[in-house]
């Protein structure tokens, strides 16, 4: 009974919106480049750490940030919107909640977009 407590209420808590199979796909369309690429599974399964671990720390201070559907990480059916103006964060375009990552794993994020010529800020 303990256990069965203790699994449903880490399931109730969790906010990790994708699944490990999920494809990946960098949506890239402005004037700097324009491309769609889904990436490879050891790429994707990081991508997916990164915003599995930053789905946790919701941010309502970065809605100042612009986010849209041009500059987005797709995983799955679901879609995540980037800061375009120097904001290190992204935006559940779905629920339209926003997270902050860290400069880290924002960094991570660029060099993923960067290789297929993608840039940030991106504005």
């Amino acid at each position: 009974l303990l256990l069965c407590a203790m699994l449903l209420s880490l399931s109730a808590c969790s906010m990790v919106m994708t699944l490990p199979t999920d494809d990946v796909t960098l949506i890239y369309h402005n004037a700097y480049a324009d491309f769609e690429v889904t990436l490879e599974e050891k790429e994707a399964r990081m991508v997916r750490a990164i915003l599995n671990w930053s789905i946790g720390i919701y941010d309502p201070g970065t809605a100042a940030c612009g986010y849209g559907e041009n500059v987005s990480i797709k995983v799955g059916d679901r879609q995540y919107g980037l800061a375009c103006d120097g904001c290190t964060g992204f935006k559940d375009l779905e629920s339209q909640h926003d997270y902050m990552l860290s400069s880290g794993s924002w960094g991570i994020i660029v060099s993923l977009f960067e290789k297929y010529g993608g840039r940030f800020p991106c504005v």
